[in-house]
C-alpha cells in the first residue's frame, strides 16, 4: 500500500525553527544541533499520513552536537592562515590545501548528520528508518552535483537522482520503502518562484512552507504490510474509538 505524506505545520512557526536553527549556526555552532532537533521535530509533528498513523522524530541534540562541531570546524583551519594578512593579498598556498581537505572531511561529518537525522524518524505503525547508503555514493553525488553547476540548471536534476538515491538506500525496521516522486523540473520552477519571492521579504515564511509542503508530499511510503492505527492517537481523534489493532479503512 502506497501511503502518501503530508506538512500542515503553519508557515511562521517553521519559519520561527529555521530561523533560529541559523541563528545558533551562525552565533554558537555547538547550540545548533538543538535547533536541528526542534526543527525536524516541529516537521514531524505536523506530518500528516494518508493512512491516518503519524511520524514522530525521536532525534535528541545531544546525540549530534559533536557531529555538527565537526562539520563546521575543519573550515576554521583555513581561515588561520589569513592572519595577519592585509586587505588585497592573496592567501598563502597553505590556505588552498587546508580548504581543499577541509570540504570532504566535512562531508563525512554531514553524512552522520543525514543518517542520523533519517535514522530518527519513527512512523505510528513502529517503523522506524535506517540509511543504509555509503559516504562515498554520498561524496559522488556531490561532486557531481559541483561539476554539474557549469551548466546552471542541470543541479536541480542531480539533487532529484540524489533525493532518489537517498530514498532507495533508506529501509525500515517494518520493511518499508521510501519512494521519490519529484522531479528535477519541480525543484528547478519551485526553488527559482521561491528565490524571486524572497526579495520580497514578507513572503518568506509562506513560500517556506509550500516548498516544504511540496518537497514532503513527493516522498511516498511504500507499506510492508496492512496499516494499523496506534492507540491512542490524539492526533487522529476519529480512531481513537477502535479497538486496538483495527486495519484502517480503505
Amino acid at each position: 500500500m502506497r501511503v502518501k505524506m503530508d506538512f500542515q505545520g503553519g508557515a511562521l512557526a517553521l519559519f520561527g525553527y529555521t530561523l533560529l536553527a541559523g541563528i545558533l549556526a551562525y552565533f554558537f555552532i555547538v547550540p545548533l544541533a538543538w535547533g536541528y532537533a526542534m526543527l525536524f521535530g516541529f516537521i514531524a509533528a505536523n506530518t500528516r499520513l494518508s493512512d491516518g498513523n503519524y511520524v514522530q522524530f525521536v532525534g535528541k541534540g545531544g546525540e549530534i552536537w559533536w557531529i555538527v562541531l565537526f562539520a563546521i570546524l575543519p573550515f576554521f583551519f583555513p581561515m588561520l592562515t589569513l592572519i595577519g594578512m592585509k586587505q588585497g593579498d592573496q592567501p598563502p598556498p597553505l590556505y588552498f590545501i587546508l580548504l581543499v581537505l577541509a570540504i570532504p572531511v566535512s562531508l563525512y561529518f554531514s553524512f552522520l548528520l543525514m543518517r542520523w537525522m533519517i535514522g530518527s524518524i519513527v512512523f505510528g505503525w513502529g517503523g522506524r528508518l535506517t540509511f543504509n547508503g555509503g559516504f562515498l555514493g554520498m561524496l559522488g553525488w556531490m561532486l557531481l552535483t559541483y561539476v554539474s553547476a557549469i551548466l546552471i540548471i542541470l543541479p536541480f536534476w542531480v539533487m532529484s537522482a540524489f533525493i532518489r538515491w537517498t530514498c532507495e538506500n533508506t529501509s525500515s525496521s517494518t520493511g518499508d520503502r521510501l519512494i521519490w516522486t519529484g522531479s528535477g523540473w519541480g525543484l528547478l520552477w519551485r526553488m527559482f518562484v521561491l528565490y524571486l519571492t524572497s526579495i520580497f521579504i514578507i513572503p518568506i515564511p509562506w513560500m517556506m512552507k509550500w516548498f516544504t509542503h511540496w518537497m514532503i508530499e513527493h516522498i511516498e511510503i511504500e507499506r510492508a504490510g496492512v496499516a494499523q492505527v496506534q492507540y491512542p492517537n490524539p492526533q487522529y481523534p476519529q480512531y481513537q474509538q477502535a479497538p486496538p489493532g483495527a486495519p484502517l479503512p480503505q
